[in-house]
């Protein structure tokens, strides 16, 4: 199970609620510097404030939009550097198992965006060995702005 500290989980599947037994979990994170400003899993899309999603078992494809300032061209000195704002998005595809959690994650180094997907919870370490292969998901940079 999922912890709830400071989570949002939202309902992305139709129909009434259900039991958490007959549900899947997906939570997305970002780390480095890049930023989620949407998800979309199916058809349902949600803001930037929800993480955790509660979807039927199954096959499930799914978007994120990011953006993330590339100063992979500056100096050491940041101050005479104007980085440059990245927007992309990154899709894939996920199998879920009822009542089990399952981590997208985003990350990106320097210009390259880099998301992964695994058969483990939010704050697990590791990934369930009994599920190796759940997903797959491909990023892409779309547009380029600068400051000015």
């Amino acid at each position: 199970m999922l912890a709830s500290g400071c989570t949002l989980t939202v309902k992305s599947y139709p129909g009434p609620e259900r039991p958490d037994s007959e549900l899947s979990r997906i939570a997305v994170r970002s780390s480095g510097a890049a930023v989620i400003e949407s998800v979309t899993i199916d058809s349902f899309s949600h803001g930037p404030l929800a993480d955790i999603f509660q979807v039927l078992p199954g096959e499930h494809k799914f978007s994120l939009k990011f953006r993330f300032e590339d100063r992979s061209f500056c100096s050491s000195d940041s101050a005479i550097c104007q980085p440059l704002m990245q927007y992309g998005t990154c899709r894939g595809s996920i199998i879920t198992a009822p009542n089990r959690d399952y981590l997208v994650t985003i990350d990106n180094y320097y210009s390259l965006v880099i998301a992964n997907v695994a058969a483990k919870g939010y704050y697990d370490l590791l990934e369930r060995g009994d599920e190796p292969h759940v997903g797959s998901v491909h990023c892409r940079i779309e547009h380029t702005y600068d400051y000015l």
